[in-house]
């Protein structure tokens, strides 16, 4: 994650810890390359946010503003 949006999703997470799992994969590792393709990653950073069902909610390509993060979280915690 780039340094203009870790504090912003860092101050989110202890809102959302019973709610969200956040993860974190390294997409320069071989083994995260199917992650890349099936969610269409053009590169960092980039949020894919995904409901309790495993559907797409929302997905963020480069920096975003915390209401919008926040907003898309919102929408995956329902």
């Amino acid at each position: 994650m780039c340094n203009q949006m870790r504090p912003i999703v860092n101050g989110l997470k202890p809102a959302y810890q019973d709610k969200v799992d956040f993860s974190e994969p390294n997409f320069d590792d071989p083994a995260n390359q199917a992650i890349i393709q099936k969610y269409h990653v053009p590169g960092h950073p980039t949020f894919i946010i995904l409901d309790r069902n495993g559907q797409l909610v929302a997905r963020i390509i480069g920096g975003s503003d915390r209401d919008t993060l926040k907003a898309a979280l919102d929408k995956a915690a329902q």
